[in-house]
């Protein structure tokens, strides 16, 4: 996937992709679905899309990085779901949801005897990342955060029947299948 078309303006957005779009079915597609988030973020959860007509599953461990877009910076988290197909036909996948909370803007107010101490320079450097920590920060010091919501676009996938060729008891639609075989010294006697 490209550059996010909001990507220089939006401090959270994700991005999703397919791994096969016209798969088999009972075949497995890998969604991988990229959350984008600079600094002000402070907490969130991202959930499962929603396909009728399939199995999802979570693969494997979030992946961390980091991205520059433009002149901003963010933290990349890349989740992995598996989707099982278990009907042919035009499978629509939802789209894939993030909400969480981003920290508003703050000024010192002058009135404020902590405003020097307490100030946006150091409010960001010590809460920055993701994490308890800047949670329990933020809701010390009343914070709490702003709520955000983002969503990936949705796809629809052209889910293939079974091939007529394929008429044994057994179907296991696969891209690479590698049987390997190891034989004794002296030939075994079956």
């Amino acid at each position: 996937a490209g550059d996010h078309p909001a990507a220089a303006r939006a401090p959270v957005f994700l991005e999703t992709e397919v791994d096969d779009t016209e798969p088999y079915v009972q075949g497995r597609v890998i969604l991988t679905a990229r959350l984008h988030a600079d600094e002000s973020l402070i907490d969130g959860e991202i959930h499962a899309p929603e396909v009728e007509g399939a199995v999802v599953e979570r693969v494997g461990e979030d992946q961390t990085y980091h991205r520059e877009i433009g002149a901003r910076s963010y933290q990349v988290v890349e989740r992995q779901f598996a989707i099982f197909p278990q009907r042919s036909g035009q499978l629509q996948v939802s789209p894939v949801v993030f909400d969480g909370r981003v920290r508003e803007a703050r000024r010192a107010r002058r009135s404020d005897p902590f405003g020097s101490f307490f100030g946006s320079s150091f409010f960001d450097d010590f809460s920055g990342g993701f994490g308890p920590r800047s949670s329990l920060f933020d809701e010390f010091f009343g914070g709490g955060g702003k709520p955000v919501r983002t969503a990936s676009a949705g796809m629809t996938l052209d889910v293939q029947a079974r091939p007529e060729a394929a008429s044994g008891t057994w179907w296991l639609p696969a891209r690479d299948v590698e049987l390997i075989e190891e034989w004794e010294h002296a030939n075994p006697v079956f």
